[in-house]
């Protein structure tokens, strides 16, 4: 038969409690270092391994924090899910990954399936303004974070990008270079990034400057914005620098702006934001906004996890921490000539 906790509890010489404490990553710290040395060595001879389900009956807790991401295949949530797992590993915890876009209808049916898992938690990657789905869960009363989205929303903490300072970055370095009349493709106005950006362009811009709203963060949908300003007469077409809400819609303007006939950074500068992996290996290469997505990972599990495991006499308030971009320059911008123009 499998050794049960209480034989290694017995072969230590420890209660049965003192036992599972010294075992649980989230309880070891509070067992002496000789005395979980001693259930440690027990647990190893006799080949125990923990039942999880006992110590979800026993603690009311399942040790799974739900993280929901709009798109698994986009390289952007790789390094976000990457920090968000080690330190939730660290903490004691394991992540369970679901997909559901923003607009997915099926988004309410993914997040009960990851509650009737008994989730301790939620990272919300994948939020829209005045989302119904997060009054859902605010009546619910479970811990969660919105990580990348979210910014202005007052009940759940978040951990975001300062969207205005990537703005102006952007901004600035194709002023610099010459660059007067200037393109925001724009991501979706329902979206807290795509909205913040956009506002944090037209501020900083100002006069001579355009927007163009991508439908989606994506190639397809940067190749399509493009495209139709590409499209327009000559007369009202005059922006050399384009600077896109994230690099999926950098890259499907490259694309469009190569089939046109046209290069960069010869006849258009183009600015991504993100740096996702790889940016510095697509032609040209990519000058973007850097963004600290594994940081953006790793702080929004540490936050959840003070959420999960609040003081006894003080309740956490929602806050919203900020994280500072840095721009990367490269290939895919350059000083303004009016050559072909």
């Amino acid at each position: 038969m499998a050794a049960t906790l209480r034989d290694v509890a017995q072969l230590a010489g420890v209660h049965t409690a003192t036992a599972a404490r010294a075992l649980s990553a989230t309880g070891r710290d509070k067992v002496a270092a000789a005395t979980r040395t001693r259930v440690e060595a027990a647990a190893q001879s006799l080949g125990y391994t923990a039942n999880a389900t006992a110590a979800s009956l026993r603690t009311g807790r399942s040790g799974f924090v739900g993280m929901l991401v709009p798109d698994i295949a986009n390289p952007l949530f790789a390094p976000m899910l990457q920090g968000a797992e080690l330190s939730l590993r660290q903490g004691g915890w394991t992540l369970l990954l679901a997909q559901a876009e923003a607009s997915d209808a099926n988004r309410e049916a993914v997040l009960r399936a990851l509650l009737e898992r008994r989730v301790d938690g939620l990272i919300l990657a994948s939020s829209l303004i005045d989302d119904p789905l997060l009054d859902w869960l605010h009546t619910r009363g479970v811990p969660t974070v919105l990580v990348n989205r979210g910014l202005g929303e007052r009940r759940f903490p978040s951990v975001v990008n300062d969207d205005t300072q990537s703005m102006c970055l952007a901004v600035t370095h194709l002023r610099e270079l010459g660059h007067e009349r200037l393109l925001h493709l724009a991501g979706p106005r329902n979206s807290s990034t795509g909205r913040s950006r956009e506002a944090a362009f037209r501020q900083y811009a100002r006069t001579r400057s355009e927007v163009v709203v991508a439908g989606h963060y994506t190639i397809e949908a940067g190749r399509a914005a493009m495209q139709a300003y590409l499209a327009r007469p000559a007369a009202r077409r005059t922006a050399t620098g384009i600077v896109a809400a994230n690099d999926l819609i950098a890259l499907g303007a490259i694309e469009a702006i190569v089939a046109s006939g046209a290069r960069v950074p010869r006849d258009f500068s183009v600015v991504g934001h993100n740096d996702m992996p790889f940016m510095d290996r697509v032609h040209p290469p990519l000058t973007t906004v850097h963004l600290p997505i594994g940081a953006m990972g790793a702080q929004a599990a540490e936050v959840l996890m003070t959420c999960m495991n609040p003081r006894a006499d003080e309740r956490p308030r929602p806050t919203t921490r900020l994280l500072h971009p840095e721009l990367v320059v490269r290939g895919s911008t350059a000083a303004f000539t009016s050559r072909g123009r």
